[in-house]
C-alpha cells in the first residue's frame, strides 16, 4: 500500500484498444497494491493523461459498457 513514508512514482501504461491501430499512454499514479498467490493488483489514478487517449478509452469503456 502506498503511503507517506514511500516514495510515490507514476506509472506508464502503453496498450491498443480492441479493433484499433493505435496504442494509448495513460499515466497513473498508484494509489494502493495488493498481492495474492496468482496475481498483484494495482489502485491507480489517471493523472497527466493526453487528452485523445482519455477520450479514446472514455469512449470505448461507455460503449462496452452499454
Amino acid at each position: 500500500e502506498t503511503g507517506k513514508d514511500r516514495k510515490t512514482c507514476n506509472i506508464s501504461i502503453t496498450f491498443t484498444l480492441p479493433n484499433s491501430k493505435v496504442p494509448i499512454r495513460i499515466e497513473c499514479l498508484p494509489q494502493y497494491v495488493r498481492s495474492s498467490n496468482s496475481a498483484t493488483y494495482i489502485g491507480a489514478s489517471l493523472v497527466d493523461t493526453d487528452i485523445e487517449s482519455y477520450k479514446t478509452l472514455q469512449k470505448y469503456l461507455i460503449n462496452s459498457l452499454a
